[in-house]
């Protein structure tokens, strides 16, 4: 570097060496005065470069300047300017004070990267003030964080990044049962807080406000992975940290594990953060904090388009597989279940059923029970059915491996249109989201009343929330009738799946 300053080899110089603002200013004795700016890159250069020099037995004017000049970037160092006459008639005691003053130096840098260290702030993951509101505009999940750093596209956020000036994402804390006592900070890679874990690589960070094991909830709180996934030159996590109000979680549902095996194409781990009492840091970290309730229709629809897509391709399920049945052939599925909101007649539902598919030409009926097929038995089930029948429940989230124009039939107990609130329409939501149809509900009226009315609707809907279900022959004729008369020829997919 000292040859890009314009003086003979063996010139005096005058070193004017002011940290502060990393000028580096030279001066010839026989010539005019020349000025190089250099801006120091980073704190650890400069002190590697320091710990070099003053380890050497001597000084030129020309190492001086090497070693001040190569750490380029930029540097808010110590307090004081520093002007030294080298190299002028052997003049050693300016030399020995030049190396004590680097050594005070590197003192005081040293006291500022353990202010840094201790300078982060953490802040709890679950943020009280918001807990009224925490499904419902504001997040309470990493509060500090405003929606204006989550990515306007994609609806996450990245860390580091310039929202967070290049700061990367930690976490203090693991406790299972209250999220107020687990808390975040942003730190500096190169001054990251004592007693530190840095995990490398890529991170994905979850809050859910309901649960990981419920196929609704742990669908609709992961598949944003995906989509950021897509986008992001399909790039694969290399672990999962799952919180629930802020609480870590230590799994999730088999079936969404399943879903996001074959949507990444490998199990992803879900971490605990299990390494000791110190903060852990991630290299890379994406986190949604409000699931897909951010993600646009049309962006759900694609999501969902590449997930049916990477299961059929995991299941070796052939992409278009579902249409060849010939021209005017279709699946009209019975999904059956055992125990709770089973069929109390499943026989008879059954029979129905397939009386009716036996009218249209084309239609080919089938009863399945869903309790025991294999994640790819339910793909395949799924890919080849275009009209499904069933009651209310997680067997339904199976939908998602069925094409787009495909016929859903759902099938609730007594009590669920009264007491059962939102949570009765996620499949209706998740059809629309799909393009498919729902073509509406049968709903029990037959039972027994609640005993105990004075006890709420809360406890009313316990009640009947799991009964079995009956039937109504004429009702499930019509609408049998109905559905599989308006089948229409489905489109089938192209092309290949995305990453």
């Amino acid at each position: 570097m000292a040859s890009s300053i314009d003086s003979p080899s063996n010139t005096p110089y005058f070193l004017a060496f002011p940290l502060l603002n990393g000028v580096v200013t030279c001066s010839v004795t026989r010539a005019s005065a020349k000025i190089a700016h250099y801006h120091v890159r980073g704190f650890n250069a400069l002190k590697k470069a320091f710990n070099l020099q003053v380890r050497r037995s001597g000084f030129s004017c020309e190492q001086i300047l090497e070693f001040v000049a190569w750490p380029k970037g930029s540097f808010i160092g110590a307090q004081t300017a520093y002007n030294w006459s080298l190299c002028s008639n052997g003049n050693n005691n300016d030399i020995e004070a030049l190396k004590n003053d680097i050594q005070k130096t590197l003192l005081r840098m040293d006291a500022m990267e353990r202010k840094l260290k201790y300078s982060i702030t953490f802040l709890p993951l679950k943020d009280l003030s918001f807990e009224k509101t925490a499904d419902d505009g504001h997040t309470w999940f990493m509060s500090s964080f405003k929606e204006k750093m989550e990515n306007p596209t994609l609806g996450n956020l990245y860390f580091p990044s310039n929202s967070s000036k290049g700061r990367i994402l930690c976490i203090l804390g693991r406790d299972r049962s209250d999220g107020a006592k687990n808390s975040y900070g942003l730190a500096w890679k190169e001054h990251l807080p004592r007693n530190f874990t840095l995990l490398p690589g890529l991170t994905f960070v979850s809050n859910n406000y309901w649960d990981y094991k419920n196929l609704w909830h742990g669908l609709t709180t992961l598949v944003p992975f995906v989509w950021w996934h897509k986008f992001n030159e399909c790039a694969v996590p290399d672990r999962f940290v799952l919180y629930h109000w802020g609480e870590i979680v230590s799994k999730m549902g088999s079936w969404i594990s399943e879903v996001l095996h074959a949507s990444f194409g490998r199990m992803v781990p879900v971490d605990v953060l299990d390494y000791g009492d110190g903060p852990v840091c991630f290299e890379r970290a994406v986190i949604y904090r409000r699931g897909i309730s951010h993600v646009s229709l049309e962006k759900r629809m694609e999501v969902f388009d590449i997930i049916r897509c990477k299961a059929r391709q995991f299941c070796r399920v052939a992409v278009g597989q579902d249409l060849d049945l010939g021209d005017s052939t279709f699946n009209f599925t019975l999904l059956t279940r055992a125990g709770n909101r089973s069929f109390r007649n499943e026989s008879i539902i059954a029979s129905i059923f397939e009386e009716e598919c036996k009218k249209v030409i084309g239609c080919r009926f089938r009863a399945v029970r869903a309790d025991g097929l294999s994640f790819c038995d339910q793909v395949q089930l799924m890919s080849t059915t275009q009209v499904v029948a069933t009651v209310h429940g997680a067997q339904l989230a199976n939908m998602i491996f069925m094409s787009k124009g495909s016929h859903i039939m759902e099938i609730f107990p007594k009590g669920w249109l009264e007491l059962a609130g939102a949570g009765q329409y996620v499949f209706h939501w998740l059809a629309d989201w799909m393009g498919m149809k729902h073509e509406g509900t049968w709903r029990d009226t037959e039972g027994p009343e609640c005993p105990y009315p004075e006890r709420g609707d809360l406890e009313c809907f316990f009640f009947y929330k799991d009964r079995q279900v009956g039937f109504n022959r004429t009702f499930l004729s019509s609408w049998a009738s109905n559905v599989l008369k308006r089948f229409n020829k489905l489109t089938p997919l192209s092309g290949e799946c995305p990453c």
